[in-house]
């Protein structure tokens, strides 16, 4: 093992060419044999009067002698050996051209021709190419080229290349400065695989735009990335399979996607979320739930979080709003049925749904509830229960029931009536078709419990509120000042006694035998009739009563009114 070693020095009486002997230490210094020890190669000065001597030698304890193997320099001159006589000074040194030396900046400079298996440094600047066949650990290194097994650097380190074949652990800051052309700034390869290379790519444009990822061959510095890379630009930044397909988010644009260069999404907060699909045969959006789904499918909410409309995890649709359209018509598809599943469903509880469908065959829209048509509108029918009856149930909430419920039903050829079941032949009331024989209305004899606002039928005595109703009574009006009549006005009593007065009769259309009486009941001023419109009253616009006690009838023809 080569050493060297402080205050190593010693005397020799050796002569000639060959090793010294050593004989002893002087006083303050230490031996070889402590210094370098028995077997170790060093650096040794000889000094024989005007004569000396720097080389390599080796030091053997045994025989307590110094070799001389190499000579550095001598008086002789390069490789000689000087010839010794009498006592000689022997010392360990350090040969100048041999040191790095510090400067006063703790730096080591000015080298050439260095060989060594390892190495470590706190500052290495290199003017040419530094190679390292193992590897180099260095604080600072700086060298035009770098080749080596693996490098370690923890602080500042320049080159125009670097080839490190194995590992390269850099703890400080790592700047890669190319040239100010577009370009890479690294290659990353297996050789022994294919081309294949990442690399780290920026353009020269004044916002550059980067790209990290993957280009087909290490030998063009100047391409980019062209598949599998990430990139970015100022004010936005993206990840791309290849040109062609890429998802990229930027400051002002916002979020947008594209699939063989057509755009897929785009999202902004500015406006909004849009979703393009590009292929007719397929769904544009398809929203799929997990195994066993129990939350809704899709929800749309207010600012404030609240839900407008959300779908369910059964696929209903469910809104808090009114569901319109442009036209002003909503489509549901007809093919339904009461079972199976009517069109439009309306429900309130699994055993409480009313629905609508449409038979297609027969061009019939039916009303359905618990699996059955309930009210069928046809072409030329109302048909209800698929039977001829309409029926009202006896509960509060009014369902439509066909058996121990009120009806009202086809009772005989041109007779509707009222019945008390399904198939009870004992009618509480008839209605007759007009135009026969038995034409009217009948009332069964009945007094309803409340005879508020009630028409019935109490023994024979036609009844309403109470009373009887009698066919002399008439609705009547005295009046003192101008009146107009009411199409349920029959008789008017006129007083003229403060002033004249007129009455405004009413329409005589569509009020055909409809009777009027007006009288002068007292009064001496006059009293007028005024027909409506441009109707009359015996051909002429008004008639005037000027007598007191004089009366007047007045008949319409659907038309106008004539004087009786």
């Amino acid at each position: 093992m080569f050493k060297i070693a402080d205050r190593v020095k010693e005397s020799t009486l050796s002569t000639g060419t060959g090793s010294v002997v050593l004989a002893g230490a002087y006083a303050g210094f230490d031996s070889f044999a402590n210094g370098i020890g028995d077997g170790n190669t060093t650096y040794y000065t000889i000094e024989n009067f005007n004569r000396w001597e720097v080389g390599i030698g080796t030091y053997t304890a045994s025989t307590s002698s110094l070799s001389r193997d190499v000579v550095l320099k001598s008086s002789s001159g390069a490789g000689i050996k000087i010839n010794l006589e009498g006592s000689s000074i022997v010392f360990c040194t350090l040969p100048a051209d041999r040191a790095f030396i510090k400067n006063p900046d703790n730096d080591i400079e000015s080298l050439s021709g260095v060989l060594s298996e390892s190495g470590i440094f706190n500052k290495l600047i290199v003017k040419d190419d530094l190679t390292v066949n193992d590897s180099i650990d260095v604080n600072s290194l700086s060298a035009t080229g770098i080749s080596t097994e693996s490098i370690n650097i923890s602080a500042h380190t320049e080159t125009e290349s670097l080839a490190v074949k194995n590992d390269t652990l850099v703890s400080g800051l790592l700047t890669l400065a190319p040239p100010d052309d577009s370009g890479c700034f690294i290659h990353a390869y297996r050789s022994t695989l294919n081309d294949k290379t990442v690399a780290l790519h920026m353009n020269n444009a004044s916002s550059p735009l980067w790209k990290l990822g993957l280009k087909s061959n290490n030998n063009h510095k100047s391409d980019a990335p062209d598949h599998g890379y990430v990139y970015g630009i100022d004010g936005s930044a993206g990840v791309a399979v290849n040109n062609n397909n890429y998802t990229e988010m930027s400051s002002s644009a916002g979020l947008f996607t594209y699939h063989d260069s057509h755009v897929l999404l785009r999202a902004s907060s500015a406006t909004g979320v849009y979703i393009d699909g590009k292929t007719a045969a397929y769904p544009v959006l398809t929203v799929q739930g997990a195994a066993g789904q129990s939350e809704d499918l899709q929800r749309w909410e207010t600012s404030a979080g609240i839900i407008c409309a959300q779908i369910t995890n059964n696929g209903d649709f469910l809104t808090s709003g009114d569901i319109t359209s442009a036209s002003g018509q909503i489509f549901l598809q007809g093919g339904g049925s009461p079972v199976s599943g009517p069109t439009l469903c309306f429900t309130g509880s699994s055993n409480r749904r009313l629905g609508f469908y449409e038979k297609q065959s027969d061009e019939q829209l039916s009303f359905c509830a618990a699996g059955r048509n309930k009210i069928i509108f046809g072409t030329d029918r109302l048909h209800v229960n698929n039977e001829a009856y309409i029926g009202w149930s006896s509960s509060l909430v009014g369902e439509a029931e066909d058996s121990s419920d009120l009806n009202l039903r086809k009772y005989a050829s041109g007779v509707m009536s009222v019945h008390i079941t399904k198939g009870s032949t004992n009618n509480l009331g008839e209605i007759l078709a007009s135009g026969l024989t038995a034409s009217g209305v009948e009332l069964v004899n009945h007094v309803p419990v409340s005879i508020t606002n009630r028409l019935y039928n109490d023994g024979g005595t036609l009844k309403f509120n109470g009373s009887a109703v009698s066919s002399s009574n008439r609705t009547h009006n005295s009046v003192t000042s101008n009146f107009s009549m009411s199409d349920n006005s029959d008789v008017v009593f006129m007083d003229t006694s403060s002033s004249p007065l007129n009455v405004y009769l009413p329409t005589a259309v569509d009020q055909g035998g409809k009777e009027l009486i007006v009288k002068m009941k007292a009064g001496s001023n006059s009293g007028v009739l005024v027909a409506s419109g441009s109707q009359t009253i015996d051909g002429e616009s008004q008639f005037a009563l000027k007598y007191v006690n004089q009366s007047i009838t007045l008949i319409s023809d659907n038309s106008n009114w004539f004087i009786t």
